[in-house]
């Protein structure tokens, strides 16, 4: 393989790198069901779980099928409504006589009622702080990339 074939595979890798990290915190839902797969990715955005789940942190979500796949204690992310791109990220606490969640996050003091139907899922671990990362790997990888593609280009037009 060429030097410069060698380059312009590189740079596609370091692109195709930096938006998987960027699709797998700022859209993982939507991401992960692209790839068909049961762990979704995402950036928690508030400090409503601090201190267990800082603001910036990554969070990794496994799909839940039936109410039997979580329990009280387990940190779930439910989307209002059970539709839409916005999820939240809370503690279950307990449930209703009707069979409905009372879900709170760690930092705050309001108790939500949640529908069961609205949860996508029960986190299963996480980075702190991991999210403040991924834009700046993006950029790095992205930089990288288009300074690699400058490089062959030039070199091309030189060898003419």
């Amino acid at each position: 393989m060429s030097r410069s074939r060698r380059r312009a595979k590189t740079v596609v890798t370091l692109l195709l790198l930096a938006l998987s990290v960027e699709l797998g915190t700022a859209a993982g839902y939507q991401f992960s069901q692209v790839l068909n797969s049961e762990i979704h990715v995402y950036r928690v955005l508030t400090g409503s779980m601090e201190p267990f789940v800082p603001t910036g942190s990554i969070v990794f979500v496994a799909s839940v099928h039936t109410p039997l796949d979580y329990g009280i204690g387990d940190i779930l992310f439910y989307i209002p409504g059970g539709r839409g791109e916005t999820g939240i990220l809370h503690r279950l606490i307990g449930y209703t006589s009707d069979g409905r969640l009372l879900i709170k996050g760690d930092a705050v003091e309001r108790v939500e009622v949640v529908d069961p139907d609205w949860v996508k899922g029960v986190m299963i671990g996480g980075v702190p702080w991991g999210g403040y990362a991924a834009p700046i790997v993006s950029a790095l990888a992205a930089a990288v990339g288009a300074a690699l593609l400058y490089s062959s280009l030039e070199r091309a037009r030189r060898s003419r």
